[in-house]
Parts: structure tokens; C-alpha cells; sequence
């Protein structure tokens, strides 16, 4: 680990600590911060692929057993066993595109292109109002990526483990990660985002339940218009009043990824922190705001915000402007997501029950559950996809090395 003053060689110090108390608690409590930065990839964390399987099932506990729970408290089981399915599905989706993408294709900057490739872009000074780039040929390294982008992942767990956990982690809002999510193939990196945008993949204790609780009302509304009746929930009529206090409950979190990603890609505070330029550098942006109200605390790791109060001679230079961005955003992403939802449930229970009728929608059927599926997807993509074409399609999709 380098010299000291008299040329000899220093030893490596490696600070250990209560690690075996300390990562119960981080996996059953998803609280995701590790002992040290890359937490469940370190062998003092997470040892081997049985412990990393013990630990996967420890962050997944509290947040799949409370959707369950929510259907004794309103003894309406099968109706959580509806919404535990489309969240399920939604998981195995988000794993399988992540393995797919990532584990099942090479790293697309290790590959040869051997055709050189011209793109203009838009330029007032340049004639004809375009400026032409040029790409040479890139020779490919000679690698076999047989099995997969290994790039930042621990091969002890098993090849798919890291695009697994990457997957898994976001959607419980847990934070550990056993692999470096800045290398992930541009794509397989949708899988992590889409798990922070829509945040109710079981999401954290409680948390993911109120963001589904709002997308199902959202569903059911719309479903209500559809056919022109006055939409219901566990025998409460959904009126104007709770409309108001979902849109704001719902719309806060987009609110505050989009508007400080907007604002930090347009100014140096973003430009001088990315590490890599263009598509990826706009990734890395985007996932830093997204885990901050998502709750979630993974990183691309890409970007320089550090800063430390000790012994840091040379903090980051826009470091102080992520912290307090950030800081923002976790504090309102927290606070009203959560008070919205509380007010508005005390609007419906000050509500008379409606009887059930034939004209009712059921709660309770796979035709409901397909209704609250679309309603995410749909939703989530309306919100997302501009910056996700900006970012992970837009590196995937080219010029070299991800493109051609």
C-alpha cells in the first residue's frame, strides 16, 4: 500500500469492528449502510454466495410479510394477496431484466467495432447548423465474456448474483450492495432505477405498501371514470378531497428526482462531478437523486461528491452542493409522501361504508390485479422514461461503444 518516507513498503491496515452484530441488522432492518462503503461485497460483510443468499432473504422479511399483514388488519386477505402478486411480478421482472442484460451479454466497451461511425449534433456555429463527430474503429480486447459483464462484480457469490442483488436491493429500499451498480451494462441499470421510480416493489417497512396503496387508488379511479361510477375503496367513495392529497403524495417523488437532476446536468455542480461524460455521467445523476427519495442509498458511485471533516485536505469540488441537495430531498421526499397518505386515510375513515354491490369493483381478482400493473407501468413510464431515454437508452443505444 504504497512507501514511507524511507522507501519501505507499508503494510495494508484493514479496520475491522462488531461486523457480526452489525449485519443482521443492516439486511432484516434494509437499512443497506455497511460497516464499510461497499458493504455486501466486502468478505468481512458478506463472506460467501450462503451468506449472501442469507442475507437476500433477510432484506426481503419485514417488507413481503407487511403487504400480507395489511390484508389481516383490514381482513381483506385476498386482496393482499392481489397486490403481494403484482409486486412479485414486478420483482421477477426487475431481477430477470438485470440477469438478461447484464449477466447473459458481454460489456459492450470490450467489444471490437470495426467500422468507424459520423453523428452530428445540433451547433448554430458550425455550417449548415450541424457539427459532424467521427468515431474511429475500436479494436475489442482479447477477453472471452462467455460468462457475462463482470465488470465490479464478486465472482464468489456466482456470476448472476450481483445483477440479482442489484435488482432486489432497490426494490425493498435496502441500500447493501455485493456489486459496483456503475458497472452494470447501460440497460441492465434500468432494472435498479425503475425499482427507485415507482418505489412500491415491497419497498421499505410500511413505505412500499403507501405507494402502492396510492397507485391502487390512482387504478381505481380511473377505472371509475371509465365506466361512470363514483369510485370505492373498502366501502369509501374516493371524492375530490383524497384526489388532491394522492396527486401530492404521488407527484413529490418524481418532483424531486427530476427537478435537482435537471437542474445539477445543467450546471458544473453535475458536469465537474461525473466521472464519465455524456449518457452515463446524466446515469449517474439521476440514480444519485433517485436513491435519495427513494430511500434506498445505493450509488452509481461515479460521481465525486465526497467530502469528509476529517483529515480531507481535498474534498470534492461541488461537494457541498450534493450534500445539501440531497439533504433537501430526503427531507421532503420523506415527510410528505408519508403525511399525504395519512391525511388522506383519515378523509376516508370519517366516511360511511358503502355497501357492496354488483356494480362494485372487486378488490380482490386478477382482473384488479392486471388494472393495478398497468396503472404502475403506465404511471411510472409517463414520469420516468425522458430521463431514462436520456440516460441508460441513450448509452446503450450509441455511438461507441454501447451503439452501432
Amino acid at each position: 500500500m504504497g512507501t514511507d518516507s524511507t522507501g519501505a513498503a507499508k503494510l495494508q491496515t484493514i479496520v475491522v469492528g462488531p461486523l457480526a452484530a452489525f449485519e443482521p441488522m443492516k439486511q432484516l432492518g434494509t437499512n443497506g449502510g455497511g460497516f464499510y462503503g461497499m458493504n455486501s461485497a466486502h468478505p468481512f460483510e458478506n463472506p460467501t454466495a450462503f451468506t449472501n443468499f442469507l442475507g437476500s432473504v433477510a432484506m426481503m422479511l419485514f417488507p413481503f410479510s407487511l403487504v400480507l399483514m395489511y390484508g389481516r388488519m383490514v381482513g381483506r386477505l385476498r386482496h393482499s394477496w392481489i397486490i403481494f402478486s403484482v409486486m412479485m411480478v414486478m420483482m421477477v421482472a426487475t431481477v430477470v431484466w438485470a440477469i438478461w442484460f447484464d449477466t447473459l451479454r458481454p460489456n459492450p466497451g470490450l467489444i471490437a467495432h470495426n467500422e468507424s461511425q459520423s453523428f452530428s449534433i445540433g451547433n448554430p456555429s458550425s455550417p449548415g447548423g450541424k457539427k459532424v463527430f467521427t468515431l474511429p474503429a475500436v479494436a475489442g480486447l482479447p477477453l472471452d465474456q462467455h460468462l457475462g459483464n463482470l465488470e465490479g462484480k464478486e465472482l464468489r457469490f456466482g456470476t448472476s448474483a450481483g445483477a440479482t442483488f442489484a435488482a432486489m436491493t432497490v426494490d425493498v429500499t435496502c441500500g447493501a450492495v455485493n456489486c459496483e451498480h456503475d458497472s452494470l451494462n447501460p440497460i441492465a441499470a434500468l432494472s435498479p432505477m425503475w425499482g427507485m421510480w415507482v418505489n412500491c416493489i415491497y419497498g421499505g417497512k410500511g413505505v412500499g405498501m403507501i405507494n402502492m396503496l396510492l397507485f391502487l387508488i390512482l387504478g381505481i379511479f380511473i377505472a371509475g371514470q371509465m365506466v361512470g361510477r363514483t369510485p370505492e375503496y373498502l366501502g369509501k367513495k374516493i371524492g375530490k378531497r383524497e384526489m388532491a392529497l394522492l396527486m401530492i403524495a404521488l407527484l413529490v417523488h418524481p418532483i424531486m428526482i427530476l427537478g435537482p437532476t435537471g437542474l445539477f446536468a445543467a450546471t458544473n455542480w453535475g458536469i465537474k462531478a461525473e466521472n464519465n461524460p455524456g449518457p452515463h455521467g446524466f446515469s449517474e445523476i439521476v440514480y444519485q437523486f433517485s436513491s435519495a427519495s427513494a430511500n434506498n442509498g445505493s450509488a452509481f458511485d461515479g460521481l465525486g461528491t465526497t467530502y469528509g471533516f476529517n483529515n480531507n485536505p481535498n474534498p470534492a469540488p461541488t461537494a457541498v452542493q450534493w450534500d445539501i441537495a440531497t439533504a433537501i430531498v430526503i427531507i421532503i421526499s420523506r415527510f410528505l409522501p408519508i403525511i399525504a397518505p395519512i391525511a388522506m386515510a383519515a378523509s376516508l375513515g370519517a366516511k360511511t361504508s358503502t355497501p357492496f354491490t354488483l356494480g362494485t369493483l372487486r378488490d380482490d381478482t386478477p382482473t384488479f390485479g392486471f388494472l393495478l400493473l398497468g396503472t404502475i407501468v403506465i404511471v411510472g413510464a409517463l414520469l420516468f422514461l425522458p430521463v431514462a431515454a436520456l440516460g441508460p437508452l441513450a448509452e446503450h443505444l450509441g455511438p461507441i461503444p454501447f451503439g452501432g
